[in-house]
């Protein structure tokens, strides 16, 4: 939880420095606006992305006490049907009710399939699975909102669980060492602790330039994420301050 809390608040400070240049002179938005957003979103407006730390702990914190009492088939089918219930019903604050309960079917999957995935069987109706779903575009699931495209639920889980299985196989198989790839997943969590951050600076840097407009706010995020995010990563990972990126 320390990327968290640390990254939590330098997203804060950015948004407080946005609100300010916007003319919001309310001190509530300062102050009780962020806990507001982490009580219901699980995370701050200026670091959105970082609901996915605290939804994971809670996850790994219940996985780790069910596991002791309860078969993961049916710690799979309870979430799942829990996460559908709440999806029909609309139910959608706090948003990690619906995230915790879809994530902890997924994280319990997980541990059935880390090794039967590999298995040829498997690969081969997860492939055939997953090519039908994508032929008729069965749409996608937004996770955080515990929300998908279309009107069916299932589908769309299934097809990403599916294509997670896919992909996994293609690399394990084929042997494919991907530098870029490799780079970017080693430091996976600085990255996505740190670019919601770029992005909003870049916002902030573009409205004080006087520019709105969508393709440019886009072309200058992807170079700046681009530069920025290797750079502060690698100056934080050879420092003393790593911890905050959770390592040791």
């Amino acid at each position: 939880m320390i990327p968290f809390i640390v990254f939590s608040l330098v997203g804060h400070l950015l948004q407080c420095v946005k609100m300010f240049m916007e003319g919001d002179t309310n001190w509530v938005h300062y102050i009780f606006s962020p806990i507001k957003q982490i009580m219901l979103s699980g995370s701050v407006g200026g670091n959105l992305a970082l609901w996915f730390l605290p939804s994971l702990l809670a996850v790994q914190l219940m996985y780790t006490w069910l596991h002791k009492y309860v078969r993961d088939e049916w710690i799979v089918l309870l979430s799942v049907a829990i996460a559908y219930a709440l999806h029909a019903m609309n139910v959608n604050k706090p948003l990690y009710i619906g995230n915790v309960s879809l994530g902890l079917a997924v994280f319990a999957i997980g541990h059935v399939m880390r090794d039967l995935q590999y298995k040829r069987l498997v690969f081969v109706l997860c492939g055939i699975v997953y090519l039908l779903l994508l032929i008729l575009s069965v749409g996608s699931i937004d996770f955080r909102v515990n929300g998908v495209g279309k009107e069916s639920y299932l589908l769309p889980v299934m097809f990403s669980l599916c294509g997670c299985i896919v992909i996994n196989n293609l690399f394990k198989k084929c042997q494919w060492r991907i530098g870029v790839l490799k780079y970017v997943g080693e430091r996976a969590m600085s990255f996505y602790v740190i670019h919601w951050l770029v992005l909003l600076t870049c916002r902030i840097a573009l409205s004080l330039c006087g520019s709105h407009d969508r393709l440019t706010f886009l072309w200058v995020s992807v170079i700046s994420c681009c530069v920025v995010l290797p750079i502060v990563t690698e100056t934080l990972m050879r420092s003393k301050y790593r911890f905050v990126l959770g390592m040791r």
